[in-house]
């Protein structure tokens, strides 16, 4: 048997000789998709005559090779779902070839946007894990009954809104993994407000965690990002409110995530103001294989500040599946730590696959 594996950003494609006879052999092609894929096809060149094929619609195309795509039920692949293609193939005594198989571009149908005010929840609703629920597929959730709760105070929209609250002199560390349709690319729109003399400096180290999007593992915390453990694109503030992104990706350089700092079209570095809601969106386009074509663009009140190209997040084709609320002083330890209680406030969050969606 001949097996030839091939993967890309979307199709795992695993073909074989499963049988063989003087004059001609049987390939079989087993397909799987990480994403959902509707209208797709898949393109390869055979140096021989196909007699049959079955499980897929097979036609020559312009490139002096053949095409196939799916048929029946398999005319749009669920993730993870197989599919079969079956080719008699006539040799005429030569060796059987198993072709590289190329995936066409198809079009990936968009999510429905997800969107969430919390406005379903009363005043002063503790936003622990079931009142997550009401919102979210939640993954995870770490310390959000503690330190998470929807207020009708101070909305940035409607009645009302995600408060955060950061006590003196501790860790808060409040995070949860709140799961999306896996899609090869997201936009991610937020409104956040720190409220007047919020803290943003430890008394040693100045930074705090701010929600981004991720895919499997949610590579952070010092982990190195193995292509198999995923990757996070939160956003942080580092001394009085000076704000960047916190990308933790396969090219980071030292142990911990990677700092990119906004800047705007005057080239001046962007900071949070205190009492101010602020619009963050994030666009992250997954790379292809183990190609180095990631993308992440960022946008701070509807100001383009950040633009990254060539950038390598995964190697296991996983897609965008996350979004991680992760909200803290630090890094870790007290020299991160506010010196008095302070909160912030968060709304309007929207995940989508359309720039629309978003206000682009």
């Amino acid at each position: 048997m001949t097996s030839n594996y091939i993967t890309n950003s979307i199709f795992n494609t695993n073909a074989y000789v499963s049988e063989a006879w003087y004059g001609g052999y049987k390939l079989e092609v087993d397909i799987t998709t990480k994403s959902l894929a509707s209208d797709w096809s898949i393109d390869f060149k055979l140096p021989y005559n196909i007699r049959d094929a079955y499980g897929v619609n097979l036609t020559k195309n312009s490139n002096g090779g053949y095409s196939f795509s799916g048929q029946g039920d398999w005319e749009d692949l669920q993730p993870g779902e197989k599919a079969k293609a079956i080719f008699i193939i006539d040799n005429k005594g030569q060796k059987p070839f198993v072709p590289e198989f190329i995936p066409q571009d198809y079009k990936i149908p968009s999510s429905p946007a997800i969107k969430v005010g919390f406005e379903q929840h009363a005043d002063n609703t503790i936003y622990n894990t079931q009142m997550q629920n009401k919102d979210w597929k939640v993954n995870w959730s770490n310390n959000m009954y503690k330190f998470a709760t929807v207020v009708d105070d101070s909305p940035h929209s409607g009645g009302k809104s995600l408060k955060i609250s950061y006590p003196a002199n501790q860790q808060a560390d409040t995070g949860a993994a709140w799961l999306v349709p896996s899609q090869k690319e997201y936009y991610l729109s937020y409104w956040v407000k720190f409220e007047q003399n919020f803290d943003f400096n430890g008394s040693k180290l100045s930074g705090g965690k701010l929600p981004g999007m991720g895919s499997g593992d949610l590579c952070s915390g010092g982990q190195p990002c193995t292509g198999t453990n995923g990757f996070t694109s939160r956003y942080m503030w580092r001394e009085d409110g000076k704000a960047t992104l916190y990308l933790y990706h396969m090219g980071n350089t030292g142990k911990y995530g990677e700092d990119f700092d906004f800047q705007g079209s005057d080239g001046r570095d962007k900071y949070f103001q205190p009492g101010k809601w602020h619009n963050l969106v994030q666009r992250v386009k997954i790379n292809d294989g183990t190609l180095s074509n990631g993308e992440i663009d960022v946008w701070m009140d509807k100001e383009q500040v950040l633009n990254l190209d060539n950038l390598k997040f995964v190697t296991n084709n996983d897609g965008v599946d996350s979004l991680y609320f992760s909200s803290f002083h630090g890094g870790n330890g007290s020299e991160w730590w506010p010196e008095r209680d302070v909160s912030a406030y968060f709304d309007d969050f929207v995940v989508s696959t359309n720039a629309s969606d978003v206000g682009l």
